[in-house]
């Protein structure tokens, strides 16, 4: 093996070690997905973040408080049934988010008055409202569709989506296959740290 080859490969060597070296001291940090830090307001007016609840266990819904149908109605009564099973865990380990997806409408007073309609408790159920932008990226990032009926109502699909403690989704329910006692048992496993089986997600 010539010198000049043997000298490449001791270079190479040393880079290797070099950057291991480095990323032992500096290990690569984790980075926030776009909308973790996006602006938004809860029923009484404070400001939230989707990461104030890394590692927490989370249940999503999108709601919208002028809803001529039922399921925003049937949803709201889901997450009360929640709260009331997971009374002890509420606003520590899990907490419950209903974003409008009418935020012209839905300012923080008016989530607050339905939020009391369904005896929500402000410490771990908050009623989401903020910029446009962002209220229609996080509808889509969870497929909720929104679309106006030839009636001239509003229409949009009931899903709700369970997070992990990483904040990934764990699992989604929608009109289909949600119910209420499935929702309660997953929610107590994500808890207790088992993982979930059979479980519809919908990345």
């Amino acid at each position: 093996m010539s010198k000049t080859r043997n000298k490449a490969l001791w270079i190479a060597l040393l880079v290797l070690l070099i950057a291991f070296a480095v990323s032992a001291v500096f290990p690569p940090q984790k980075k926030e997905k776009p909308l973790d830090d996006a602006p938004l307001l809860d029923q009484t007016g404070r400001d939230v973040r989707l990461k104030d609840f890394k590692d927490k266990v989370v249940l999503v819904n999108f709601i919208f408080t002028s809803c001529p149908h039922q399921g925003c109605n049937l949803m709201s009564l889901q997450f009360l049934r929640v709260q009331l099973m997971h009374k002890d865990k509420l606003g520590k380990e899990l907490f419950l988010l209903s974003i409008s997806i009418d935020p012209e409408k839905d300012t923080p007073e008016t989530l607050k008055k339905f939020a009391e309609k369904y005896k929500a408790d402000p410490s771990g159920w908050f009623f989401l409202t903020g910029p446009s932008e962002t209220i229609e990226t996080l509808r889509k990032s969870y497929g909720v569709e929104w679309t106006t009926g030839k009636d001239g109502k509003k229409r949009h699909t009931t899903i709700i989506a369970l997070l992990d403690r990483k904040g990934d989704k764990a699992a989604v329910y929608n009109d289909s296959n949600y119910d209420t006692n499935k929702i309660v048992a997953d929610i107590k496993n994500l808890l207790d740290g088992r993982p979930l089986q059979n479980i519809p997600v919908q990345q």
